[in-house]
C-alpha cells in the first residue's frame, strides 16, 4: 500500500512542476511589464530588479514550503 501511496504521490508531484513549468513562461512577460510601470512611475529604482530574478525566488519559496 504505501508502494502505490508513493506511487501516486510521485506522479502528483510531477504534474505539479509541469503546471509550475508551463506558468513560468506567462509570467515572465507580465512580471517584466510590471517591474517597467513601477520604474517609470518612481515606485523602484531603474534596472534594481529584474524579472527573471524575481520568477526565480517565488519559485524557491514555493517549493521551500512543500
Amino acid at each position: 500500500m504505501s508502494s502505490l501511496q508513493e506511487l501516486s504521490s510521485k506522479s502528483a508531484k510531477i504534474t505539479f512542476d509541469k503546471k509550475v513549468l508551463s506558468a513560468v513562461s506567462y509570467l515572465h512577460p507580465y512580471v517584466k511589464h510590471r517591474i517597467y510601470i513601477a520604474e517609470t512611475s518612481g515606485i523602484l529604482p531603474k534596472n534594481m530588479y529584474s524579472s527573471n530574478g524575481i520568477i526565480d525566488e517565488c519559485i524557491i519559496h514555493l517549493y521551500a514550503m512543500l
